[in-house]
This record gives C-alpha cells, structure tokens and sequence, in this order.
C-alpha cells in the first residue's frame, strides 16, 4: 500500500513542478515582450536612417529625390542602396515623395497609418541635402518624371 502513496506524492511533485515552471514561463514573458518591441522600433529607426542616406547619395548624384513611381527601388537601380530592406514586422517600408518634404516610415506593429505606442508609424523627413540646394518652400524635392514629347 505504500507504493500507491508513493505514486499520488510524486504526482503532485509533477504538478508543482509545473506550476512553478509555467510561472517562470509566464515572468519572463512579462520581462521580454515589452524589450522585445523597443528593439523593433529601434531597429526600424536605424533603418530609416540608413534609408535616409541612401536617399542622400541618389539625390546628390541627381539633384534630387526619386519620384513616387521610382520608389525605393529607384535607389537600388541607382547603385545607392544594395537592396530595398523589409521593416522588422516583414513590411515593406514606404516612401511618401508627394509628400513636402518626402518621407520614409513604416508603419509599425500593425501595418496601419497613425497609431500609438507599438502601433505608432515611425518616419524621417527627407530635407534638401546642402544649403545650396535651392528649393523653394513647399516645392517637391522629388525628380519629376520625364514627359514623352
């Protein structure tokens, strides 16, 4: 009779056991996440800044920045940028020429403009490369596409 006592001791150590481990499970889960998702957006942030200076060496060899059509991948075909990155959520990032001055973000967590915290769109203005750039205010920094004429 005391095996079976045995056995019903050695199952609620099972059983202790387990809670203890979900419990460390569940802490560390707590701890991670939240560092998790800063080193996204930290890492979406540097991004756009290599970003921005791909778009710095496209736009001294041709007095400005690509237009919407030619997007990021103006930037590859240029030679500026080796290939075009995915934001840290497997997105691609966009870049917004009409804008003034264009800009490069992503979209975070949830791929939807705006939002807040990890859902905040994280972006970089592209402005004139020199002083010596004349634009005037609010006219497109981008190069307009060429019309067949």
């Amino acid at each position: 009779m005391e095996r079976r006592g045995n056995r019903g001791q050695t199952a609620i150590e099972m059983w202790i056991i387990l809670i203890i481990i979900g419990l460390i499970a569940g802490a560390v889960t707590v701890v991670v996440l939240p560092k998790l998702d800063a080193a996204r957006r930290d890492s979406a942030a540097l991004d756009l800044k290599n970003l921005k200076q791909s778009f710095k060496l496209y736009a001294e060899k041709r007095g400005c920045y690509p237009d919407a059509a030619g997007g990021l991948r103006a930037l590859v075909e240029a030679g500026a940028l080796e290939l075009v990155p995915k934001d840290p959520w497997k997105r691609d990032y966009v870049y917004r020429a009409e804008a003034v001055p264009p800009v490069i973000l992503s979209y975070g967590e949830d791929g939807e403009p705006g939002g807040e915290g990890i859902d905040a769109d994280i972006s970089l203005e592209l402005h004139p490369i020199t002083d010596h750039w004349p634009v005037p205010p609010g006219q497109l920094l981008t190069c307009q596409p060429s019309r067949p004429g």
